[in-house]
């Protein structure tokens, strides 16, 4: 089966790539999206902020306890990717691909290109019809909840606002027309030592998708039973969080209380 990664190019997904060549599950082809196209955060952060702040400097005092505590998680991140031997460079000579978008035509080319059977994507905007139909066989994603529960962005942010961390974990799932809605494939909860900030339980969240999703791919190739495919539950009615959904009073509860 010909597996290709779309993914940003960042540690954890040099990580990932290299817990897969470790498994023989080496990609055919790499597709990085390039993360400089995308919007800064603090740059986001501010133009949230701006309308409601006219005599307190709440976006600046945001703004530090977050990088603190994104500081804290990805020294956490980067230990726990040296512990687990992946941290290295990528060893292997795999085809890789830069692109700008990941729904342009380019990326369908070298789908088609390279026969990819399953796609495997992480961290990455919602994938349109054309790009999963481009797929032979599948598009997986990794989802930092516990589906169908959280869908959506800055699902770990949310958990901390609302208080709600039962949902928390990674679902490993086919990738649909919808927005964390296709079959669940695998599920693995977080542990309680992981609530301690957003950012901690996303890096943590992040090891979870390293180090399992070579064992949900090879369950998956062999056909093997115990990967219990399973359609997510409609009746269960969730929220779809946006990344604009977030604002002042949201950033205040979660950042500065």
């Amino acid at each position: 089966m010909n597996i290709a990664v779309l993914t940003p190019e960042r540690i954890q997904s040099i990580a990932l790539l290299n817990n897969l060549v470790q498994h023989q599950l080496t990609p055919k082809l790499i597709i990085f999206e390039e993360r400089k196209t995308r919007p800064k955060l603090i740059h986001q952060l501010k133009a949230r902020l701006r309308p409601f702040l006219f005599f307190y400097r709440e976006d600046v005092k945001i703004v530090r306890v977050k990088k603190r505590q994104e500081v804290k998680a990805n020294k956490y991140l980067r230990e726990a990717i040296k512990n687990l031997g992946l941290g290295s460079p990528l060893g292997t000579t795999i085809p890789t691909e830069r692109v700008c978008s990941v729904n342009s035509t380019r990326v369908v080319e070298l789908l088609v290109t390279f026969e990819i059977d399953l796609l495997f994507i992480w961290g990455i905007p919602i994938l349109k019809p054309h790009i999963i139909n481009a797929v032979r066989c599948m598009v997986v994603n990794a989802h930092t909840s516990l589906l169908p529960h959280y869908k959506g962005a800055n699902v770990e942010f949310w958990m901390f606002h609302n208080n709600d961390f039962q949902h928390a974990g990674v679902t490993f799932h086919q990738v649909d027309a919808g927005v964390d809605t296709g079959a669940i494939l695998d599920q693995i909860p977080a542990s309680p030592s992981d609530f301690i900030t957003p950012e901690w339980l996303r890096a943590s969240n992040s090891i979870r998708v390293i180090k399992n999703l070579p064992l949900v791919l090879e369950k998956l190739i062999a056909k093997d039973t115990s990967l219990k495919i399973r359609k997510q539950d409609t009746d269960i009615q969730t929220r779809t969080y946006r990344f604009q959904d977030i604002q002042i009073e949201h950033l205040r509860k979660v950042y500065l209380a």
